[in-house]
């Protein structure tokens, strides 16, 4: 089976995976082992050490459904019926006289409705039919979980096949799947213990599920009759648990129909999603595992199927495309822009110029530009905007894309080089220039509106200056971290380093 690089490839969210694993060990379970198969592929498949691919586990009831597969080879092969009674093949033993006799069947052992009393803290080591066959009958025959119940159906294979169910599927189940026959507990009549007892590696639980999942096919091949893999997962009785029906040994679920057993061992079959989930671990609530399970599902199998790499695919930058200003673009053209007023006079005042390095940035760096910018020009072709301006003793030239494209620029600028991404796009009157400093992690986005005497220039600054301080002020000694005191003060920074960023006045020469 085709292995995938990444959970996405075959349909499958990676974050929903971890966000499972993730909360099950935060709240002190242990998830063992967990395998995704969707679309034919292995979608993800890891292990908790020590654990692995190579190690069996104890299936617990997982077994139920190992024992409802030997039932389904048996009626195909013509070996047993669901209305096959259950009396008759025990007769040695000394059992309860009662009418009710004729109700239990193979059929009625499948669905947990044998109407027979059952503990869980019966002795496992003792001879279960024994129990079976003088224990008296319940009021009524409705749905009570039971090993009992799937003992008997053990016990009955080997009657009929003259085999243990474990030598009888071998040749039938496993070997066709290429799984090692698997450790089968049996109890001192060498029968194996039908409601729990295997022990599977999670591969091989996920093979069986996988061959349910089509059909009863495993490349190419007819393994599990095609029939009895559409009987197990029909509703046959409800059950105590809110929101689940029981088949033929297989618990039946949202959108799946399952193998389950104690302590959060699973293997979920979902033909509408064509896909398999098949996890072992450890939990004293398997309800927990389930819940927690369900709360990712939604994002599990998300329609989109490649989430991270369709997120990966559309991050980033999305150029704007406008269309064309001709007149605007004649009107500029060859016109220079010279700056003044408040601006300009506060950027002399703080030590912060007004320039394509946002002050945020400018407080970080050695060199610093020391003028602000001045003497703006702009200049246009068929696809670009060439913006030119003077910071102190540097000209820069920066060509911004236009028409859906962005282009590089190298300046240098108080003797540092800059690579300029920008690009440029007319909203209705107004001029827009973004421009990236790659190799910083910076963004400024430009606004020019223009008069017949002048321009004003807004920015809008990535990392945001007031931003920056506020959260650095008690770190770098400007603010005492004194509680709720320090937030007050560190408000009142960010809305001072805010004009900093107010709207630049340029005239026209």
């Amino acid at each position: 089976m085709l292995r995938v690089n990444r959970p996405e490839e075959a349909g499958v969210s990676s974050d929903a995976v971890f966000g499972f694993l993730k909360e099950v060990e935060e709240n002190g379970a242990e998830n063992h082992g967990l395998i995704i198969i969707r679309h034919g592929k292995i979608a993800f498949e890891g292990y908790r050490y020590p654990y692995s691919a190579s190690t069996p586990h104890t299936m617990f009831s997982v077994t139920k459904s190992l024992v409802s597969t030997a039932v389904g080879f048996a009626i195909a092969e013509g070996i047993l019926s669901l209305d096959t009674l259950i009396e008759p093949y025990f007769s040695e033993y000394f059992h309860v006289k009662s009418k009710r006799w004729k109700n239990v069947t193979v059929e009625s052992l499948l669905t947990m409705r044998s109407g027979k009393v059952f503990t869980f803290l019966q002795d496992m080591t003792v001879d279960y039919a024994k129990i079976f066959m003088m224990s008296p009958f319940r009021v009524n025959n409705k749905f009570l979980y039971s090993n009992n119940d799937a003992y008997m159906l053990s016990a009955l294979l080997q009657k009929v096949t003259g085999q243990s169910v474990v030598d009888y599927l071998t040749p039938r189940l496993f070997e066709p799947l290429g799984i090692k026959k698997p450790f089968w507990e049996t109890n001192a009549l060498g029968v194996c213990v039908g409601g729990t007892g295997c022990y599977l590696t999670v591969p091989d639980m996920a093979r069986i599920g996988y061959c349910y999942l089509n059909g009863g096919e495993y490349e190419g091949k007819q393994v599990i009759p095609r029939f009895w893999t559409e009987e197990v997962k029909k509703h046959r009785t409800d059950t105590m648990e809110k929101g689940t029906g029981y088949g033929y040994y297989f618990w039946l679920r949202k959108d799946c129909f399952m193998m389950d057993g104690m302590m959060g061992q699973f293997c979920m079959i979902f033909p509408e999603k064509d896909a398999v989930v098949a996890m072992t671990n450890c939990s004293e609530s398997e309800q927990f595992i389930l819940q927690t399970f369900y709360k990712y599902y939604p994002l599990l199998f998300n329609p989109s199927e490649d989430l991270l790499s369709d997120y990966m695919k559309d991050r980033g930058e999305r150029i704007v495309v406008s269309e064309r200003s001709e007149q605007q673009e004649k009107s500029i053209e060859g016109a220079v822009y010279r700056i003044k007023g408040p601006a300009l006079r506060i950027a002399k005042m703080t030590g912060y110029p007004v320039s394509v390095i946002p002050h945020a940035l400018n407080a970080t760096v050695a060199r610093r530009p020391e003028s602000s910018m001045d003497r703006v020009g702009f200049s246009f072709d068929e696809r670009s905007l060439t913006l030119t301006w003077q910071e102190g003793e540097d000209r820069l030239t920066c060509r911004c894309g236009m028409n859906g494209e962005a282009l590089l620029s190298d300046v240098s600028l108080a003797g540092y080089p800059y690579t300029l991404w920008s690009y440029a796009y007319w909203q209705k009157k107004k001029l827009c220039v973004v421009i990236k400093l790659l190799n910083t992690l910076a963004t400024q986005r430009f606004t020019f509106s223009f008069t017949p005497k002048g321009m004003k220039m807004e920015i809008k600054s990535k990392p945001d200056f007031g931003k920056f301080c506020s959260e650095n002020a008690v770190a770098g000694g400007a603010v005492p971290n004194i509680p709720y005191v320090a937030p007050l003060l560190c408000k009142n920074i960010e809305q001072i380093a805010g004009l900093l960023d107010m709207p630049v006045l340029f005239d026209r020469k």
